[in-house]
């Protein structure tokens, strides 16, 4: 896929003298190398996109320019990413730019790329309000838009409510909550609607900021709604705060006091087309002890984990 993009991109600059006269592309590759996002997942995309640069200009490049790649670390600010577009575009006069984990910097750099008339491929930045009603046109990305990841998680519960959780999908009480940038409030809006449409209670919809260090608030209003199912949308590293908070109390996973799961919480992956299908943890009558299974939905992996705390915190 990255090869043919870079083939029509190729050929829509072949205009540009000194573009056809270096015989290369230059193309500006913008992730979080460095602060939180690099581990959550942005640092593994940049080494996806340098692998395949170098594999395609291993093979004589697009149509016989080679790729020349710029990279820029964002920090994990969207300030710093904008800025970079910014740098990539005027200073260092690339053709286009490619890159982009947090939708939080994918939403402003994709306006001002369009503005300057820059192809900018997204690739891995879900938010639905990168593109509505912007009439971007330099502007693209083939994964799915971020209400359609929450359509697909409130489809799955409706469909596997019965058969996994011994209820109608009416009595299926939903909490969801986000991380509140761009990526999380929009699949959580997806969530919201989607659910509400097929009958599923949603009972709790709270977004908290991605670089809070105690997320144990959330965790008490989760106590109090009672939910059978938490759709959580987020990065890795407070996603990782919730968890250890929600098992093993408000001072897990503070700084200096970083505590690992216990042995004893299950919990299983679950992989499919689509999240076709859900394990149930053991011993599912741990719900009666006034605990709750957390759906983590991982939309990157297309994964899910299934846990239930055994602790009694929720």
């Amino acid at each position: 896929m990255i090869q043919r993009f870079l083939a029509a991109a190729a050929l829509a600059l072949l205009a540009s003298v000194s573009f056809a006269q270096t015989k290369e592309i230059k193309i500006g590759v913008i992730y979080d190398l460095t602060g939180p996002l690099a581990a959550g997942g942005s640092y593994a995309g940049y080494l996806g996109t340098k692998y395949a640069i170098d594999m395609i200009n291993e093979k004589g490049g697009v149509g016989g320019y080679k790729i020349k790649p710029i990279y820029a670390d964002a920090q994990s600010k969207p300030e710093v990413a904008i800025n970079e577009t910014t740098r990539l575009i005027e200073q260092e006069k690339v053709d286009m730019l490619m890159g982009v984990f947090s939708s939080a910097h994918c939403v402003p750099m994709s306006q001002k790329a369009d503005a300057a008339k820059r192809f900018f491929w997204a690739n891995i930045c879900v938010a639905s309000s990168v593109f509505k009603d912007k009439n971007l046109k330099y502007v693209f990305r083939a994964q799915v838009h971020s209400d359609q990841h929450g359509w697909a998680s409130c489809t799955f519960l409706a469909e596997q409510a019965k058969a996994k959780l011994g209820k109608e999908p009416k009595d299926v009480k939903v909490a969801v909550i986000y991380e509140d940038g761009p990526y999380g409030a929009g699949v959580a809006a997806g969530n919201e609607s989607t659910c509400k449409s097929l009958g599923l209670q949603v009972v709790l919809k709270e977004g908290y900021a991605a670089t809070s260090p105690d997320l144990s608030p959330l965790v008490t209003k989760l106590k109090r709604a009672r939910a059978d199912v938490i759709l959580h949308t987020g990065y890795n590293p407070d996603i990782t705060l919730f968890l250890r908070q929600e098992v093993r109390g408000p001072d897990a996973g503070r700084s200096g006091n970083r505590l690992p799961l216990p042995d004893d919480v299950p919990a299983r992956r679950l992989r499919g087309e689509g999240l076709v299908e859900m394990l149930q943890p053991e011993p599912f009558e741990a719900r009666e002890r006034g605990q709750h299974l957390s759906l983590q939905i991982d939309t990157q992996r297309n994964e899910a984990t299934a846990l239930i705390p055994r602790l009694g915190v929720l």
